[in-house]
């Protein structure tokens, strides 16, 4: 109200000074109305920049209490998201356990076939050589009879070589 009623007093006292500096000599009721007309000017002029501050001031707080509960909102959507994140990844820890325990079992036999297969490549170059040599030694005894047939057969005797049979009595 104090702010309404400063203007129009200002407006009654503007009116009363005018007519004194300019020395105009006007009827009492001629600087009433001026007064009054001033003062109401004044006081609607006033009050129509109150109302605006007023609107502006409420559009300020509506602002200011939507970004509090737009950040509260996305506070608490944070907070939820955490947690469901979290659940998700104890879930998924539990599950990836629950499958290595399940699959450890055939993991470690395919694991034993594999060093089994390891082991028997690694030994086959020592194993086929072993057998190149025992290859070669019957290649040789071959050969050896081989060339002591052709030696007991071109020798000229006599009498052919005769056979004979012991018995052993034990």
């Amino acid at each position: 109200m104090l702010t309404v009623l400063l203007p129009g007093y200002s407006g009654i006292v503007i009116t009363l000074l005018l007519s004194r500096l300019l020395g105009l000599h006007l009827p009492g009721w001629m600087i009433a109305v001026c007064a009054v007309v001033g003062a109401l000017a004044l006081a609607g002029a006033k009050a129509s920049g109150e109302r605006k501050r007023q609107l502006d001031r409420r559009r300020a707080d509506a602002a200011k209490a939507m970004r509090g509960t737009a950040d509260e909102f996305q506070l608490a959507l944070a907070k939820q998201l955490r947690d469901a994140v979290r659940v998700l990844e104890h879930d998924l820890r539990r599950a990836t356990a629950a499958t290595v325990t399940q699959l450890a079992p055939s993991i470690a036999e395919e694991l034993d076939t594999i060093r089994a297969t390891t082991e028997t490549a690694q030994r086959a170059p020592a194993e086929l050589a072993a057998i190149a040599v025992d290859l070669d030694t019957v290649a040789e005894l071959r050969n050896r009879g081989l060339e002591l047939q052709r030696a007991t057969s071109v020798v000229p005797g006599p009498h052919p070589v005769r056979r004979r049979h012991l018995t052993v009595v034990v």
